[in-house]
């Protein structure tokens, strides 16, 4: 159903520990597209890669809002607000497959969109203020 592994190097926001978890959530969101491929695969399984997929966001939330806060980012709070929506997002797909309703097309669909744009729109903009 699609595939996200397009990491490059120009992706780098230039600091290790935030590159490492956009890694991690493309290569977990790739395991997640494999996944909605197979039919056999039960919702309640798509359940717990997304809620897995959903708490690194968390975590990662946090470091960024830690870093852009401390380094004094003016769209501070246009960064905070794309996240809540991605991490609702998230939620609302966690609480789908959890309820056996799950739309696998408009899943895959969410996800090829969801971290190109959290990287080339929300944070490539402010990588100067995501400094340790």
């Amino acid at each position: 159903m699609g595939n996200l592994s397009l990491w490059c190097p120009s992706f780098s926001v230039r600091n290790a520990r935030v590159d490492e978890q956009h890694i991690e959530l493309m290569a977990m969101s790739d395991e997640l597209l494999a996944w909605l491929g197979r039919s056999r695969v039960p919702d309640h399984d798509l359940a717990h890669l997304l809620q897995e997929i959903a708490s690194l966001n968390a975590s990662h939330t946090r470091l960024e809002a830690e870093l852009l806060a401390r380094n004094q980012c003016p769209t501070l709070a246009q960064h905070q607000r794309l996240a809540a929506q991605g991490a609702a997002a998230l939620q609302a797909w966690v609480a789908e497959a959890r309820g056996g309703q799950l739309d696998r097309p408009a899943l895959a669909v969410f996800l090829g969109a969801w971290m190109v744009n959290h990287l080339i729109e929300t944070d490539l903009p402010v990588r100067d203020y995501l400094h340790e």
